[in-house]
């Protein structure tokens, strides 16, 4: 299908629907963390809220699109927010009402760590690009984009390109005043094997001075664990075994201090770190579980693939099994924020001999 029929032909989210689902995100503890790194930057704007600016989404999938969705949608989600609350004689589907409320000065002023979670953000950005590894997922994404109303929407202008970060041109020349890298660097494994060590620096090249990267990432699970975690061990072991006799390629995840380490030797200045413990849920692994169910029609032969199936639905009763006293604790989501500073311009980035040169580098392994 062409760009526009997929326009045609997509069916919006109902705007209740809609507003719901961006206030969820919205209330999203790593993209919360990442606006409130954002808010306090202007204290004094408050209610007003930060602006993103320019923002590429350098590695999109449906957990960042919905962050910038529920961006697009943010003056409505605190619009009702400030409602007053509705009595249950007036509810409809059209007008109904959201808990929380709105962040202000006296938040971001507030010593308590943990203030960005009782309050949501007033945030903007000014249009987005977002970046796609190939056509199929750039289709699937514009589909995606449709169904939250940021498809060529006046009040979002965004584009959704394809793109792979180990191609010295692309987007030769575009400067963004902030920069997303949700999940981006554990992916890269699949499309541009051996480049994470040089993304920081390719990615730095659009970022404008006083701008900042914020990174998403997942630590690596471990490949041993004692007591009923290890389930989800095996869980992923098997996953990656499945993946690769299907012939593609795994993610690989880096840990928080990789991600730290990378960008500090980029140029770049660590303003702020943050981790979540993952809680996992017998669906949740389940989600895995799946990813290698979805690879048996590619194994060799059928007798490896039905030997695989029967070994994936143990695996699911195991985590069943494991999961009857509540979610397992197992490794953290996470977000490092970063900035360029405005003294170091490109000139000065090209003379520091502690900087890597990602273009000579890149041609080097080519």
């Amino acid at each position: 299908m062409t760009d526009a029929e997929i326009l045609e032909h997509t069916m919006p989210l109902p705007e209740r629907e809609l507003l719901k689902q961006s206030y969820y995100t919205a209330k999203d503890k790593l993209f919360s963390r990442i606006e409130w790194i954002e808010n306090l930057r202007h204290p004094e704007m408050g209610i007003s809220g930060a602006s993103f600016g320019e923002l590429l989404n350098a590695g999109t999938g449906p957990h960042s699109l919905k962050w910038i969705a529920s961006i697009a949608h943010r003056e409505k989600i605190l619009a009702r927010l400030r409602q007053d609350e509705i009595e249950e004689d007036e509810y409809d589907e059209e007008n109904f009402s959201l808990k929380g409320r709105v962040c202000t000065t006296s938040d971001y002023n507030s010593d308590d760590p943990e203030a960005y979670v009782e309050c949501i953000s007033n945030v903007a950005i000014t249009n987005f690009t977002a970046v796609t590894a190939a056509d199929g997922m750039r289709k699937t994404t514009l589909h995606s984009a449709a169904r939250l109303s940021i498809a060529n929407s006046t009040n979002s202008p965004g584009e959704i390109i394809i793109g792979n970060w180990d191609n010295v041109d692309f987007l030769l020349g575009r400067k963004f005043d902030t920069i997303l890298a949700d999940y981006l660097i554990g992916a890269i494994d699949g499309f541009s094997p051996y480049f994470q060590d040089l993304v920081f620096e390719r990615l730095l090249q659009h970022l404008k001075p006083g701008g900042r990267i914020y990174v998403v990432g997942l630590t690596p699970i471990p490949d041993l664990l004692d007591g009923p975690e290890n389930v989800f061990c095996k869980i992923t072991r098997v996953r990656d075994a499945c993946i690769k006799l299907a012939g593609d390629r795994c993610y690989r995840e880096y840990p928080m201090n990789w991600i730290v380490r990378h960008l500090k030797r980029s140029g770049l200045q660590v303003i702020d770190t943050f981790s979540l413990p993952i809680r996992y849920t017998a669906e949740l692994m389940t989600v895995q579980i799946n990813v290698c169910r979805r690879k048996l029609g590619n194994f060799p032969t059928k007798g490896l693939s039905d030997e695989m199936s029967a070994l994936l639905n143990k695996l699911e009763e195991e985590a069943r099994i494991a999961t009857e006293d509540g979610p397992l604790l197992i490794g953290t989501d996470y977000v490092v924020s970063a900035e360029l500073p405005f003294e170091l311009d490109d000139d000065e980035l090209d003379d520091d001999e502690e900087q890597i040169d990602y273009k000579t580098a890149l041609l080097e392994e080519l």
